[in-house]
């Protein structure tokens, strides 16, 4: 039984006010903090021959990329989400290509992209 005690509690409570609170674009940055989190979490894994979490670990990571390309508003009248939805749709592909092959390059390569998006979010948020 939970009662809603103990270490994990408090900070699900913390991060529940910090999404329920954020802007639009907080809230991206904050999805791009979660699939890097994944992705190191998923090559820290393949380092240590642990597949099923690396697996997982990248499976989160595409999800969030999916919950990214989601947001993206196709009414605006630009050709930024459409360039946004096929980077997106490239992530997943390259995190498919990694995942099958437990490729910690692809992954690195993917790290890259999300760093550099995330780093423009957390600008824009600002």
């Amino acid at each position: 039984m939970a009662y809603g005690y103990g270490p994990k509690t408090g900070k699900n409570d913390y991060l529940k006010t910090q999404v329920l609170s954020a802007s639009p674009a907080k809230l991206t940055s904050m999805l791009f903090d979660g699939a890097i989190k994944s992705i190191k979490l998923a090559q820290i894994a393949i380092d240590k021959h642990d597949i099923e979490k690396a697996h997982n670990n990248i499976i989160n990571a595409e999800e969030i990329i999916y919950e990214l390309a989601n947001s993206v508003d196709t009414k605006v009248e630009s050709d930024i989400p459409n360039q946004l939805l096929t980077l997106y749709d490239f992530i997943n592909s390259q995190l498919q290509e990694a995942n099958i092959k437990k490729d910690k390059q692809k992954l690195t390569q993917v790290l890259d992209m999300l760093t550099t998006l995330s780093d423009s979010w957390k600008k824009i948020a600002e």
